[in-house]
């Protein structure tokens, strides 16, 4: 309808007078202009939001752009997600959602120690570096003082571990799990104290 009434007023006329046939064609493209316009303009009022933030944001998403926001955390939707609410839970319940958060790196990092507690610093030393600290004891595996203590000697540390790379599996599946906690593009640093 803007596009129409951005016509002269002789046109206009001449469309009214005829039946809209003008009005007729614009409506077709321009209602599938005037989608990709709703997705891509700031919202300045009630709430001001930037422009393409409503598909990212699952309470403001287009019923029909929701199985495009599933794909961007690994949600692929089944038959029994049939209403919005049911595939907006679908989507914020995956774990994949909170991915790169300082909560889901830490519940991945506190998973592999036995007690205590990692230390996460966000940009340390830039705004692409996560700085992870946990103490080497609290690995499932044991601290090398443990692993001295429970093995007294080489022939019992060679028969629990076959290879160096068995007794280092607990800081690597530590690292591991860690690395995937983050999104892509982040560089992550490792200090076990």
């Amino acid at each position: 309808m803007t596009l129409w009434s951005s016509l002269p007023q002789f046109i206009q006329d001449n469309d009214a007078q005829n039946g809209y046939p003008w009005l007729s064609f614009l409506e077709g493209p321009g209602s599938i202009l005037q989608t990709i316009d709703d997705l891509v303009r700031d919202v300045v009022t009630p709430t001001p939001y930037p422009g393409w933030s409503i598909v990212l944001d699952v309470t403001r998403c287009p019923a029909d752009a929701l199985p495009w926001l599933a794909q961007c955390v690994g949600v692929r939707f089944t038959g029994s997600q049939t209403t919005v609410a049911e595939q907006q839970t679908a989507i914020t319940s995956l774990q994949g959602f909170s991915r790169g958060t300082v909560a889901s790196v830490e519940a991945a990092a506190n998973a592999q120690l036995n007690s205590g507690s990692c230390v996460i610093t966000e940009r340390d030393p830039d705004a692409y570096t996560v700085a992870v600290s946990a103490p080497s004891a609290d690995l499932t595996g044991g601290s090398w003082s443990g692993v001295v203590a429970q093995y007294a000697t080489w022939a019992d540390l060679e028969t629990a571990f076959a290879t160096w790379a068995d007794l280092l599996a607990q800081s690597d599946a530590f690292e591991s799990a860690v690395e995937n906690a983050l999104p892509a593009g982040l560089n992550v640093s490792f200090s076990f104290t």
